[in-house]
């Protein structure tokens, strides 16, 4: 995230209405919350300011029922009201307040 604030990045992404398209750390990059959970390569779970380009969404990818309780252990330490979780054959359509959940696997809310 520093990176893309420190390249300007971030003011071309909010500049104007287009399509954006996030995968993993772009999906949590361009959310309200950018939450990355504990797992075998991250030792601690977190969370930072994202670009907030989702309108207020929260999220977290490669999302299994394993991470259910780290999830819910972060929600309330950091007093998100909801965050999505989202699998790997899954994702959120966002198109102003309108949200739909697409691919093969639920899309979990929180």
């Amino acid at each position: 995230m520093d990176f893309i604030k420190r390249k300007g990045i971030d003011t071309v992404l909010k500049s104007d209405t287009k399509t954006l398209i996030g995968f993993s750390a772009g999906a949590i990059n361009i959310s309200e919350h950018a939450i990355v959970i504990q797992d075998d390569s991250v030792d601690e779970s977190t969370v930072y300011d994202g670009l907030n380009l989702t309108g207020g969404i929260s999220v977290d990818v490669h999302y299994t029922e394993v991470k259910d309780a780290d999830i819910r252990e972060v929600q309330a330490k950091w007093a998100i009201e909801t965050i999505y979780a989202i699998p790997e054959n899954s994702g959120i359509l966002i198109h102003g307040d309108d949200i739909k959940f697409i691919g093969t696997e639920p899309v979990v809310r929180f």
